[in-house]
């Protein structure tokens, strides 16, 4: 049962991201908590919807873990050189199952508030690859209360 729900929000977030515009859409991979794929949709300069699909194993519950972030951007703090580096901070959500295939699998759901620094790579043809360095607090309210962090580095290509 748990299977197909995962399948689910699978086909779901393909059906989401199929949808949208290429020209404001990213895929990549995020090392770190959670570490897996990660998908960026931005809705104008400065706000970015981050998904993320992957696995923790470093603080907290471990698992498969999905998660979804909107992220404010600011480019006018960091300036080096003529050349913007935008930071950010967010809010958004984890659910991570631990024990997926086994026999016992358990529920841990959260709320986080990343902050990060993007580091924009501007390859040919007007595409960019973001180098993503973020950290935040993670409060687990489910099923109970714990806090705990996410931390990670990660890429994604810009269409």
């Amino acid at each position: 049962m748990l299977k197909r729900a995962l399948l689910k929000v699978l086909l779901i977030l393909f059906m989401i991201c199929s949808t949208l515009s290429f020209a404001n859409f990213g895929v990549g991979a995020g090392f770190g908590e959670p570490s897996g794929l990660k998908i960026h949709y931005d809705f104008n300069n400065t706000t970015v919807l981050n998904i993320d699909l992957g696995y923790n194993f470093l603080f907290g519950t471990s698992g498969a873990t999905i998660g979804a972030d909107i992220w404010f951007l600011n480019d006018e703090l960091l300036i080096i050189d003529r050349k913007r580096y935008p930071v950010f901070a967010g809010v958004g959500f984890q659910d991570t199952v631990s024990n997926l295939f086994g026999g016992n699998p358990s529920n841990s759901f959260g709320v986080r508030v990343p902050v990060g620094l993007i580091i924009p790579v501007y390859l040919e043809d007007r595409h960019t690859l973001r180098v993503i360095i973020q950290a935040g607090p993670l409060l687990n309210v489910s099923p109970g209360f714990e806090v705990s962090a996410t931390l990670g580095v990660g890429a994604v290509y810009r269409f």
